[in-house]
């Protein structure tokens, strides 16, 4: 009797042992499963780069985003740039990566522009930009917004030009003078 009384626990214990490691491996899958899974989220745009040359620095400018891009969501059109002289159109969009891009222009030279790009543009899982990080892929606010300087620049605590804009320098350095 005694024998089968140790019998009976020793599969119960058994048991019991299996079932914490089926537990155990269950929760394992499920924490490395979670852990491997990233969020879902918009593209942005992480560099702008001018390459025109010292007398035209952003007639070229190479555009970084932060994943691939779904080919044939970045056109000309997701691109507004403007200068002393009004709008000016760029010529060509050339894709040097599936991340990378490179606009062309005519039509700049050393002074001050403006550029905003997007927001409709789509990475692969078929969300558009999400520039602004708040998980909201598509609006307004999720555009890049960037000024562009052939020269240095000093920004004063009262001058709000460029606030929320990313600040693309060519040939020399930004300088904040603010109280």
């Amino acid at each position: 009797m005694l024998n089968n009384l140790v019998n009976r626990h020793s599969r119960m214990a058994s048991n019991l042992i299996l079932l914490a490691l089926a537990l155990l491996s269950l929760g394992v899958l499920l924490i490395s499963s979670a852990s491997s899974a990233s969020a879902v989220e918009g593209l942005w745009i992480t560099r702008v780069t001018p390459l025109g040359g010292a007398s035209a620095p952003f007639n070229r400018l190479e555009i970084q985003f932060s994943g691939v891009v779904l080919n044939g969501t970045f056109t000309l059109e997701d691109v507004r740039l403007s200068g002393p002289g009004g709008v000016i159109m760029p010529t060509a969009l050339n894709q040097l990566a599936a991340d990378r891009y490179e606009l062309v222009s005519s039509g700049t030279g050393l002074n001050t522009y403006s550029i905003v790009i997007g927001p409709d543009i789509y990475n692969l899982s078929n969300l558009p930009m999400d520039q602004n990080h708040n998980g909201t892929p598509g609006e307004p606010g999720d555009a890049y917004t960037g000024a562009l300087f052939s020269a240095g620049v000093t920004i004063t605590d009262t001058q709000t030009t460029y606030e929320g804009q990313n600040l693309i320098i060519y040939g020399g350095a930004a300088t904040i003078n603010g109280a």
